[in-house]
């Protein structure tokens, strides 16, 4: 089953998401799921599509990729999946995102996640919450990696599978 990237009755939520590791995929097929539209940013080879295969069934979505952040444009929502220790590779995403309407998803190993973004998103410390900055939701994440039957890629039109994602619980699994 494919579905499409934008819906037809209007403009679905968009989605930026900075860092597609296991974690951030994980964020992302959900949010394809629930309807969302996702832009990849970054990243070392574009991707264009997920997959996710569960119990012998395969649902498919496309996926917007960006390697510009200024090329980015309006996203409600932000998932910040780097490595904390690579945030700062994220700046120039992280400075693409700052508006006060957008929600920025940390969803980063460690604690203090609200602390470590806020200096690129126009925010003081912590403690702080203007008005004209984004929202910044820090998350706890768990990755369940054994799930039977179940398989997750990413990758381009042609279908030349990219580093793995996991689908729903599943594994992440390096793919070329």
């Amino acid at each position: 089953m494919t579905h499409p990237s934008s819906g037809s009755a209007g403009r679905r939520p968009r989605v930026a998401l900075i860092g597609a590791g296991a974690i951030g995929m994980a964020v992302a097929s959900g949010l394809l799921r629930a309807g969302r539209a996702v832009v990849v940013c970054g990243g070392h080879a574009p991707i264009h599509r997920i997959e996710v295969t569960e119990h012998g069934t395969t649902s498919a979505w496309a996926v917007e990729h960006t390697d510009d952040p200024t090329t980015l444009g309006d996203v409600d929502t932000a998932i910040v999946a780097v490595k904390a220790q690579q945030t700062d590779s994220a700046a120039d995403w992280l400075r693409a995102v700052a508006r006060p309407q957008v929600t920025v998803l940390v969803a980063q190993n460690g604690v203090e996640q609200r602390e470590r973004v806020a200096p690129y998103l126009g925010q003081p410390g912590a403690g702080a919450s203007p008005t004209d900055a984004p929202q910044v939701v820090p998350a706890i994440v768990y990755l369940k990696c054994r799930t039977p039957g179940a398989r997750a890629r990413a990758g381009e039109p042609r279908g030349r599978c990219r580093p793995g994602l996991p689908g729903r619980g599943s594994c992440p699994r390096a793919g070329r």
